[in-house]
């Protein structure tokens, strides 16, 4: 999420507020929805997933 290319804490962070925003059309969410690891058009499970993949690995894939 943060393009230092380690998947982290600093990137949970950063995940969880898009979560919590949901929509990627929403105003507040970051320029071009990068938590949307899918491209669906919104951050949920389905990222979350895609996300903990890569937060285990610690590197991005």
């Amino acid at each position: 999420m943060n393009n230092d290319g380690y998947v982290d804490d600093a990137d949970f962070i950063e995940f969880v507020f898009a979560y919590n925003t949901l929509d990627c059309a929403d105003a507040s969410m970051p320029l071009d929805c990068p938590a949307d690891l899918n491209a669906d058009g919104f951050v949920d499970d389905a990222d979350f997933v895609l996300f903990v993949a890569g937060y285990d690995a610690l590197l991005c894939p």
